[in-house]
């Protein structure tokens, strides 16, 4: 007679295969995700070293072409510029796929890039030997790529490190890295995702150990500045001295900036209490304000004073 299994035996095989399951379907997703990046980095490469090579044979047919500077266009050719000039399309010859955006450097033939774009929804930035970030003693591979969705904002950034991957789930409109690399000697990635009405996101990223860390998140961003009616971010090259501009959300939007420096915890810590603001508004008073006169020079309070509805006023801090 042929005997069946029992339900306290049919229990328990599904037990061990929900288990087993637990166990091997995140490293498949991860062993996936690990091939689908380095299939990435693997194409990326490949243009790279395309655009090497045109670079190279536009040289030997040209001794004098001598850029620094080449903006990927849209079919994956290069417009190169010297400091000054522009010195025409060089086109790149590659099988697989090109890249639609971005900007290569060249310097004494060395060859970086930034926010190269490859591939459908796929944002690259700079992924050189920079650092001995984990103090072994050897140079390591700092590379961040970031990701959009279908609304063509970006929902995740992943940082690498030596292909060590610490993966983020963030909602911004854009991706700005910053390596910071502190006084004392320590390591961390500054990364700025911009949202619309000036508002900014700042994630810090510790990068002293064998794979990045999410260290904390702030509510600010990139400082702007003005120069010739021209808009642009102050460039960052002191962990000592660096502006951040946020939304205050006082007297309308307006965006007031600090001064600040890095701490030991790799923070952005402020060296003021109050905020700037770099341009001047002037506001119609729509009831009577209650303010404090302060002394310009000394800082100190002189009096007080209630300002009438109507008044016409500007702030600037």
């Amino acid at each position: 007679m042929k005997k069946g299994f029992t339900l306290i035996e049919l229990l328990a095989v599904i037990v061990i295969l929900a288990i087993i399951a637990l166990i091997a379907v995140p490293i498949v997703i991860h062993i996936i995700n690990d091939s689908k990046k380095s299939s990435e980095e693997q194409n990326l490469k490949l243009y790279i070293d395309s655009v090497k090579k045109a670079i190279a044979r536009k040289q030997l047919e040209d001794s004098s072409f001598n850029p620094r500077k080449c903006k990927i266009q849209q079919n994956g050719d290069l417009e190169c510029f010297n400091e000054t000039n522009s010195l025409g399309i060089v086109e790149v010859d590659m099988k697989g796929t090109l890249a639609t955006y971005g900007i290569i450097y060249i310097d004494n033939n060395k060859f970086s890039y930034l926010n190269i774009i490859l591939g459908e929804k796929k944002y690259y930035l700079p992924g050189n030997l920079i650092d001995d970030l984990d103090g072994d003693g050897k140079l390591d591979k700092l590379h961040v790529m970031a990701y959009k969705d279908e609304y063509d904002n970006y929902d995740q950034q992943s940082i690498g490190i030596n292909n060590q991957w610490f993966e983020d789930d963030i909602d911004g409109l854009s991706v700005e890295p910053v390596f910071v690399h502190n006084t004392d000697g320590k390591n961390y990635l500054y990364i700025e995702n911009g949202f619309v009405n000036d508002y900014g996101q700042l994630s810090i990223y510790n990068l002293n150990h064998a794979r990045a860390e999410k260290q904390d998140m702030v509510y600010c961003g990139w400082h702007y500045v003005e120069e010739d009616g021209e808009w642009g971010e102050l460039v960052f090259n002191n962990p000592e001295s660096f502006i951040l501009d946020t939304l205050t959300e006082v007297l309308s939007t307006a965006t007031g900036y600090k001064n600040y420096y890095v701490n030991q915890n790799g923070m952005p810590a402020a060296r003021q209490d109050w905020y700037d603001f770099g341009y001047y508004h002037e506001l119609t008073l729509k009831k009577p304000l209650d303010v404090v006169i302060v002394d310009e020079a000394t800082g100190k309070q002189r009096g007080s004073e209630t300002l009438k509805e109507g008044t016409k006023v500007k702030y600037f801090r």
